[in-house]
């Protein structure tokens, strides 16, 4: 995959399909696959393997686990090494990766640590603490985004990447920026990247976005995740609905404050402080900023299985239009 190696693997078939719109689960959307373990990991498989078993068996692991996730597959995430620490990955964007006037910032989000991942999951295993998403427009009319990555710095106990988000269609209009922090935990082994196209298909009755990614709306306004599933991180809850479920329910507080759907989403920044594995996770929305062209948003996550313990810290800026 451009690594030192030179491993150049393809990803195995799909284990399974999304279940089609409508067929609801309370975990969320059902997959159609066997149940893995997912781990608090982009790809989401800390692998068991020694160093001295079958490096076959890891690498199939690795792929069943990310296969199974539902951040990547749902929207259909595709990246491609360039080299050790340069990436390109890209994303279509559906009517669901839009809000009323401009695009979402965690689909986004997922795409950039799809790009980032393909450099620094070779490497060792990490986990992503921190992640940055800035929209320099609304880019409502955006198809196709194109993610043009790199490693900032490669550490063993960090490391860092960013960038930039360009229209497919016009590399020269850069729409956003994006960047990550991780946590290294040590090497992996099983690496082989899986490539998650086509994502889910274009409908006239696609749901929110919280829904696949395992969240519901509960009657105070807030959005929950009753329980994990292997589709969202059994062994603690993945990146992507740790981006998805907080910007909907920010969305939502906005829409409320300004008594309006007419804004779009200039900024979300995230930082995740604990692995999220004990159900349910609760949002817990503020407005902290309201002024005649913004709003700012803060949502923390926290898990009310274990005595409403932080799991993650969200702020959102939203720009009138």
């Amino acid at each position: 995959m451009g690594q030192g190696e030179e491993l150049r693997l393809r990803a195995l078939p799909r284990c399974g399909k999304l279940a089609r719109v409508g067929q609801r689960t309370t975990a969320g959307w059902s997959a159609g696959m066997n149940a893995v373990s997912p781990a608090w990991i982009r790809g989401g498989a800390l692998l068991s393997h020694s160093g001295d078993e079958d490096r076959t068996a890891a690498i199939h692991q690795w792929q069943e686990s990310v296969a199974t996730l539902v951040s990547y597959r749902y929207l259909g995430t595709s990246s491609e090494a360039l080299g050790r620490h340069e990436a390109e990955g890209t994303m279509r964007l559906r009517s669901d990766l839009r809000g009323a006037v401009g695009l979402k910032a965690a689909p986004l989000g997922i795409a950039l640590l799809d790009t980032a991942g393909i450099n620094v999951d070779p490497i060792a295993v990490v986990s992503p603490t921190r992640i940055d998403v800035h929209l320099f427009e609304p880019a409502l009319d955006v198809v196709e985004v194109r993610l043009q990555g790199r490693v900032l710095r490669e550490g063993r106990s960090q490391m860092f990447t960013e960038s930039r988000i360009t229209d497919a269609a016009d590399p020269g209009r850069l729409i956003g920026f994006g960047s990550t922090h991780w946590a290294v935990s040590g090497p992996n082994p099983g690496f082989a990247y899986v490539d998650s196209r086509p994502g889910v298909a274009e409908a006239d009755d696609l749901p929110p976005l919280y829904e696949p990614f395992g969240a519901r709306l509960r009657g105070d306004g807030e959005l929950e995740i009753p329980e994990l599933t292997p589709e969202l991180g059994r062994n603690g809850l993945h990146q992507g609905p740790f981006q998805v479920v907080p910007e909907a329910a920010a969305t939502m507080a906005a829409e409320r404050a300004l008594g309006s759907d007419r804004f779009w989403i200039e900024h979300q920044g995230t930082s995740i402080v604990s692995r999220g594995i004990d159900a349910p996770l609760v949002t817990t929305t503020q407005v902290l900023r309201l002024t005649d062209d913004a709003v700012h948003v803060q949502v923390e996550l926290r898990a009310q299985g274990a005595d409403d313990k932080l799991c993650s810290i969200t702020l959102c800026r939203f720009r009138r239009r």
